[in-house]
């Protein structure tokens, strides 16, 4: 265990026997008794007990001493009386013998538990925990040094539910709880202060004597996110308080519904909130942000009138897919307040072992079964929690229901893209309105064409011709056109769907993508990038630099789900925000634009940046999905698109290139044995439609660039 100036707690300080342990060795050596039946003294004896106290400080180790003591508190035992109640012990030989007074330093210990609840300076694992508190199935004992605290509740029985005598298990999910100085004063009462800068798997814990500059000091584990508390670890000089328990209710004991227990819980705990709030008292970390944009009053309102529902999913099944089959939309806005130990606990009372704050992912916060852990997001600004998310080994938690004020969207839906009437972009076109078609997509496509006029495709493809911007000085950025096209397109085609789906012409389409978004909830697929708000990287630089007053940012690219309205809104600011960026060049310091030191490569994402900072600009926040598959990156195909901008190797040494010449018609085919399932999808496809529709149906001007346009 070391502090946070790198300092270990020494293990060089002495450890020694206490008066009472030499006099009753030293009486057992010399077998000399008084009449009472204790030893006499003399000064002989008392010379004897001298040297015999100097060898046991050079000569026996600490092990051995700690074998000798008959308490498991630090301090010299006293003589107290019984307390009541008295609880089994386990007394076999090999056993250790528990003071008297440790049933009455658990009560203390929780009776300054409940204060802090009372205070609100701590919160506490509802449902079946809160009752646990209240019972005598839990206790909070000390450990001797040499033991862990698995050992020594092993040694302790308490009532179980049934109210039976029972050996007692550690309970890791109270560490959190007692990790406060409050708690552990009133465990070790002979403690003569309270430190907060350690930390170490074995702690919160005492200082014994010989634990150097902690000594005498109980201690606070500063970092338990990144050194979890843990019922077996074995600091060299802690004497550990041991949270043991026989268990909460069980499962036929729970009869509340899992709604019902998390709308308490959140209540409750939003309550606290906007005291603090009122009082004057900033929420910490990502609540302080969460509760910068909703009103507490609204929140309680929203559970209280019943306009939310909180569900589980089962394993691998998103939030969207639990809600859509109970006939609601799943809401984003409730994952911030689930992303608790307190909440995670109060949906799962039963059988779970311990809330780990260590993991990230779009599918926290969520219980695992396979281990019986509850998760909370640790990064929930970098991994927002999604609708969309899943994973095979977790059950999440679901707010759903519908906004006061919302319009449910209909499920209407348009796909567009945007391309220059270019040899380049042709045979793409024509593939993927196939692979629409083949894959029974909802709804119409339209081709958003860059151009002054029409090109032979749009015969046969439903297209929209959109002017090329004019950018003074930047007249070869081609993605200006995406944002000016898509601005162009809502406004003087005012389509009518509620849905737009917004892809790159290079998307092929497996199955159908039917996701239903409102309005002011887009969905994404997750880009290359992240933004790491504490960070000085490059992407953050460039966020601090050209984004307004945002207060949260998301790493996004196509496909983008979104409600026409709210593109309608972001379609403008995307384009002067693309502008703003790249008439900024100057300015740009190298590592934005060298993919050598950065892979942000500012000079072509520069579009990118621009729809993520107008959308954050208008406060439209997009939940990230996997929406696509990119071969080589994946095997399998678990999405609606195959992403296919990179190259494609085979593993007989060919490799294929959207970018080279007759992409479309030279394909490797058949493709090796050993080819993983998405990268023969992909080729399978390709071959077919070259099969189906051929080679270009378009006699292009001799020596023309295939990426210039042709009109």
């Amino acid at each position: 265990m070391i502090t946070f100036g790198q300092q270990k707690r020494k293990d060089s300080d002495s450890h020694t026997l206490n008066d009472r342990q030499s006099w009753n060795l030293l009486c057992l050596l010399r077998n000399r008794k008084g009449k009472s039946g204790y030893c006499r003294y003399s000064p002989a004896i008392a010379a004897a007990f001298f040297v015999l106290g100097v060898l046991a400080y050079f000569f026996v180790s600490p092990q051995a001493v700690y074998k000798f003591n008959d308490s498991l508190a630090p301090e010299p035992p006293r003589k107290e009386p019984t307390p009541a109640p008295v609880l089994p012990i386990a007394s076999d030989a090999g056993s250790r013998v528990l003071v008297a007074s440790w049933w009455q330093r658990s009560e203390a210990s929780k009776k300054a538990l409940r204060e802090l609840l009372k205070e609100g300076t701590t919160s506490l694992e509802a449902g079946g925990l809160r009752d646990e508190l209240e019972s005598r199935r839990l206790a909070f004992v000390p450990a001797d040094h040499s033991d862990t605290c698995s050992t020594v509740c092993a040694s302790v029985k308490l009532p179980n539910a049934t109210g039976a005598d029972t050996t007692s298990e550690c309970s890791a999910r109270w560490f959190n709880s007692i990790n406060h100085c409050a708690v552990l004063l009133a465990a070790f009462p002979a403690a003569s202060g309270c430190k907060s800068d350690y930390y170490g798997n074995d702690l919160p814990a005492f200082g014994s004597s010989a634990a150097g500059a902690s000594a005498g000091l109980v201690l606070v584990n500063s970092r338990p996110h990144d050194y979890v508390t843990q019922c077996d670890a074995q600091g060299d000089h802690s004497w550990r308080l041991c949270p043991c328990s026989t268990g909460i209710v069980p499962a036929a004991v729970v009869t509340d519904s899992l709604h019902a227990r998390l709308a308490r819980t959140l209540v409750r705990q939003v309550s606290v909130l906007r005291n603090q709030l009122q009082s004057g008292i900033r929420a910490t970390g990502q609540m302080n942000e969460w509760f910068a944009t909703h009103r507490p009053e609204d929140v309680i309102d929203d559970i209280e009138s019943g306009r939310v529902t909180f569900l589980e999913t089962e394993l691998g099944q998103s939030c969207y897919e639990a809600c859509e089959g109970v006939g609601q939309a799943c809401q984003m806005l409730w994952f911030d307040l689930l992303n608790n130990c307190e909440a995670l606990h109060s949906a799962f009372p039963v059988g779970v072992n311990y809330c780990s704050e260590t993991f990230f992912g779009r599918d926290l916060p969520a219980f695992r079964p396979s281990d019986a852990t509850v998760l909370v997001n640790l990064m929930p600004r970098v991994y927002a929690a999604s609708c969309g998310g899943k994973h095979s080994l977790t059950r999440r938690l679901c707010g759903c229901g519908r906004r006061k004020s919302g319009l449910k969207s209909s499920s209407t839906f348009h796909t567009v893209y945007n391309v220059q009437p270019s040899r380049y972009f042709e045979w793409q076109v024509r593939y993927m309105h196939l692979w629409f078609k083949q894959a029974n997509m909802p709804g119409k496509i339209t081709r958003l064409l860059t151009a002054h006029a029409t090109d032979e495709l749009a015969a046969t493809i439903p297209t929209h011709v959109a002017p090329s911007p004019s950018v003074p000085n930047d007249a070869g950025y081609t993605p200006y056109n995406k944002p000016s096209a898509i601005e162009h397109w809502i406004r003087e085609a005012n389509p009518k769907e509620d849905i737009v789906i917004l892809i790159d012409p290079d998307c092929m389409f497996v199955s159908p993508m039917n996701i239903v978004v409102e309005e002011g909830a887009p969905v994404a697929q997750q880009a290359f990038y992240h933004f790491e708000i504490q960070s000085d990287d490059v992407a953050m630089q460039i966020a601090r630099r050209y984004c307004k007053n945002c207060t949260f940012l998301d790493p996004i690219a196509v496909p983008i789900i979104i409600h026409r309205r709210d593109l309608q809104r972001i379609a403008p600011l995307w384009l002067s925000k693309t502008i703003e960026i790249r008439q900024d060049r100057q300015n740009w310091p190298n590592c934005w634009n060298n993919r050598t030191c950065s892979i942000v490569g500012l000079g072509w994402t520069a579009e990118m940046f621009g729809y993520v900072f107008a959308a954050s600009e208008l406060g439209i926040r997009h939940e990230i999905w996997n929406l696509q598959v990119v071969p080589p990156v994946h095997t399998e195909v678990f999405a609606s698109i195959i992403h296919y901008h990179v190259k494609i190797p085979l593993s007989d040494g060919r490799l294929w290139n959207k970018h080279s010449d007759n992409a479309c018609c030279k394909i490797p085919w058949p493709v090796p044995a050993n080819t993983n399932n998405l990268t023969r999808t992909f080729f399978s496809k390709l071959h077919e439609a070259h099969k189906i529709l051929g080679e270009y149906n378009h006699t292009w001007p001799k020596g023309s660039h295939r990426y210039v346009p042709e009109v």
